[in-house]
């Protein structure tokens, strides 16, 4: 039985996908494939849902009658807190994908550290019904 090095395996496949996902710092391949799906996935939808960021152009024009009614007539409350959902996932999702990255982790650990911090202060917003929040701690 032959034993190889991290990067001499018989399969030419194999070999070109561990010089792409070694220095990124997956050390085994599925690990990397589960990876590249799920974060290519987050990273493709915050992309495109880049341009909700113009509220009352493209959100308000693409959305159902009903959201825009309820964005345009239940009071200010509501607007700042939509506004701020929807301002806010998209680059918390672009920097949670830079959580997942192997190679951050272990080399750059204080950038590590910080991004998670901010993502971690970004994630309450994430949640579709924070106006609810907002508005039981306004008018307590």
């Amino acid at each position: 039985m032959a034993i190889y090095k991290h990067n001499d395996h018989p399969n030419v496949v194999v070999r070109a996908l561990r010089k792409v996902y070694n220095p990124i710092g997956f050390k085994k391949g599925y690990n990397a494939v589960l990876a590249f799906i799920s974060l290519g996935y987050l990273l493709g939808f915050c992309l495109a849902s880049v341009r909700s960021f113009n509220v009352w152009g493209f959100w308000a024009s693409n959305n159902g009658p009903g959201e825009t009614w309820a964005y345009t007539t239940k009071g200010m409350l509501y607007k700042v807190s939509m506004t701020m959902h929807i301002v806010v996932v998209i680059p918390a999702g672009l920097l949670v994908v830079l959580q997942f990255i192997p190679i951050i982790r272990y080399k750059a650990l204080l950038f590590h550290r910080i991004n998670g911090y901010l993502v971690m202060l970004l994630v309450p917003f994430f949640f579709d019904n924070w106006h609810h929040h907002l508005k039981s701690c306004v008018w307590r």
